[in-house]
């Protein structure tokens, strides 16, 4: 009895769906290569996004030396100057806090939502989101603007929390590692500063302890062997 019941119900629905029992194998078997090609789909996206990360403007350098340390290998890397649109969190706030307050604020400046009205222009996504650790307390989030910008020619920001500024040339210590969003925490930052420090005095460099600069390349969802990261360091002595 249980089986008639079943039979029927399944005639009833493809009834009142307007579909014959031969429609129904016929879209069965559509979508059996659909979920096919959604699966391939969705392994493939990771490396997509990486693509195109890749292809995002970024801001351009000269490495100066390679140190190779017991463990770690870090760059020496002179930056040429650049323009950010840069997001002070309030003192205190935490640094996952701090990411996603100054990530919301200055995607509203480069998307437009935050300019005026007269002087709308969307601004292109850079690689990489930048965020500065002073002293443990206090944390700044930037984007730097692609380089057809100056601070003269940016158009002008809404968001008081928002301020564009100029950062001239910087000498830097810098050591990459891949690693999930959730990966990048205090504790892996402060790991990685020491491993620094530590390269730097093997080599008779001096780094500064105090402002630790962390660069995230990828989106957040982006798989944790496929995101480059980077923590980095002033360094005061470097021979050129």
């Amino acid at each position: 009895g249980t089986q008639r019941g079943d039979k029927h119900n399944t005639s009833t629905w493809t009834w009142h769906l307007g579909m014959s029992t031969a429609e129904t194998s016929t879209w069965r078997s559509m979508l059996v290569p659909i979920s096919v090609v959604a699966a391939a789909i969705l392994a493939a996206w990771p490396a997509l996004v990486a693509y195109e990360v890749k292809k995002l403007e970024k801001p351009k350098y000269r490495v100066v030396k390679t140190l190779l340390g017991k463990k770690n290998k870090v760059e020496i890397r002179t930056y040429e100057p650049y323009v950010v649109a840069e997001y002070e969190a309030k003192e205190g706030t935490d640094m996952d806090n701090a990411l996603s307050g100054g990530f919301r604020a200055i995607a509203g400046y480069i998307f437009a939502r935050d300019q005026p009205e007269t002087t709308k222009q969307k601004i292109a996504m850079t690689s990489p989101v930048r965020l500065e650790m002073e002293g443990g307390e206090k944390h700044k989030v930037s984007f730097v603007m692609p380089s057809k910008y100056n601070k003269d020619n940016l158009p002008p920001c809404n968001n008081q929390e928002v301020n564009i500024r100029e950062v001239g040339e910087t000498t830097v210590a810098a050591l990459t590692f891949s690693g999930s969003r959730r990966s990048i925490t205090p504790k892996t930052i402060h790991d990685k500063k020491n491993r620094i420090l530590d390269v730097l005095r093997e080599n008779d460099l001096t780094g500064d302890p105090e402002t630790v600069m962390v660069y995230q390349y990828h989106p957040p969802f982006t798989l944790g062997f496929l995101r480059k990261n980077e923590v980095l360091l002033k360094v005061q002595e470097t021979t050129r």
